[in-house]
């Protein structure tokens, strides 16, 4: 659900007085926040043939459009994903656009999301803007207690796998002749499946557990909101149809899970303008496992299948501008080719800079002395030269 530009204009306006706040309090200078001015600032400090030694964190990448970003630097490690420095000015439209985008998602998913491009946003700006953010003040549940899981029962958790399987009716909101929607969830890896139904027949829904079952195998307890009843009518089917397969039905485990998938189906509906949710509940099953689970410290796909879930080239750590001239994996290795000599140039051109700027070793040496009595050093102190740089000079 998109937000008015009033509303919009309003939060970033909140947002960024927080932001002045968290700057002023400060007591010493980071290389989190970082104001426009300041971040141009380093940009042209870093193109000089010599950089300071504090900017020794940052490094400069052209981008296909002409301009230049701020990014970390990857030292010894070229193969390192790329990480953007952002200014102040922009951090708002980023958290913004992440939390639109995963369906107004919280802290810890928005987080791992946001981390693995940027270097400088903060969980303290993430949980700023999540309190202006109307839409999650709304849904926001009211505190409550919750009883501490007893130790002797995650052994038990473990023996006994279980899972959840509801239905949840739609037949106001009927697509054609699908009218429920069937709500799987793995109970220690947290992952959901959602699969269209065109009746509540316990045949019907039989019959999709089974292929679930058969894939991912079968747990040993099944819950359920719709009841004991319901939960004892699926064990019995199940069994007609596959003797070898024993289950028993558990107390009903009230959750916020067909909520849950609710809204994400609701805003991914208004989102991508598609009036037919059978055909959303892929999307939104993905959506939904993609989420970084507080309890579990990652994702339920990373938890059931041990890895992080990549969605095609998009999450491959490419440049966007040039993902629509990459058509085959012959495209991708001469791309990746040409951006290793890329980089490879441009190192031997920084080198090559440096060698330039001072025509022998007692230069090089003077110059940093010189730096260091500029800036109050003792007379006496010991000017430290990497050795590559002895080499190069010598």
């Amino acid at each position: 659900m998109d937000v008015t530009e009033e509303i919009f204009n309003g939060m970033k306006k909140k947002f960024n007085a927080s932001m002045e706040t968290i700057l002023c309090r400060r007591k010493k200078v980071t290389n989190v926040m970082i104001t426009k001015e300041e971040y141009f600032q380093i940009i042209e400090r870093l193109k000089l043939p010599k950089v300071d030694r504090k900017y020794q964190n940052y490094d400069v990448i052209n981008l296909d459009d002409g301009s230049f970003r701020l990014i970390v630097n990857k030292n010894d490690k070229p193969n390192a994903p790329t990480k953007y420095y952002v200014h102040m000015d922009e951090t708002f439209q980023i958290i913004y656009e992440t939390h639109m985008k995963n369906g107004h998602c919280g802290r810890n998913r928005m987080e791992k999301e946001i981390n693995t491009v940027y270097r400088n946003i903060t969980r303290e700006m993430i949980r700023n803007f999540l309190f202006l953010c109307y839409i999650c003040e709304q849904k926001r549940p009211a505190p409550k207690i919750v009883e501490k899981e007893k130790p002797e029962s995650r052994g038990f958790e473990t023996r006994f796998p279980r899972c959840q399987v509801n239905v949840m009716d739609m037949v106001d909101k009927h697509d054609g002749p699908y009218k429920y929607i069937l709500v799987y969830e793995d109970y220690q890896t947290k992952f959901v499946q959602l699969r269209p139904l065109k009746t509540c027949r316990i045949e019907e829904i039989v019959g999709i557990l089974l292929k679930i079952f058969t894939t991912f195998g079968a747990p040993a307890i099944i819950h359920s909101d719709n009841g004991r009843d319901f939960a004892s009518k699926i064990i019995q089917e199940l069994g007609n149809q596959w003797k070898d397969v024993k289950m028993v039905h558990g107390q009903p485990q009230f959750s916020s899970l067909n909520q849950d998938v609710l809204e994400l189906l609701e805003m991914w509906m208004e989102k991508n303008t598609i009036g037919k949710w059978s055909k959303c509940l892929r999307y939104v099953q993905l959506m939904k496992n993609k989420c970084h689970h507080k309890a579990l410290n990652c994702t339920s796909y990373e938890a059931m299948f041990g890895v992080k879930c990549i969605i095609g080239l998009n999450d491959c750590n490419l440049p966007k501008s040039k993902l629509d001239e990459i058509k085959s994996e012959e495209d991708l290795h001469v791309f990746l080719k040409d951006d290793e000599v890329l980089r490879v140039k441009q190192e031997v051109k920084d080198d090559n800079t440096e060698e330039e700027s001072f025509d022998c070793f007692e230069d090089y040496l003077n110059s940093l002395k010189q730096e260091a009595e500029s800036e109050g050093d003792d007379e006496n102190s010991v000017v430290f030269v990497p050795p590559a740089k002895i080499m190069r000079l010598s």
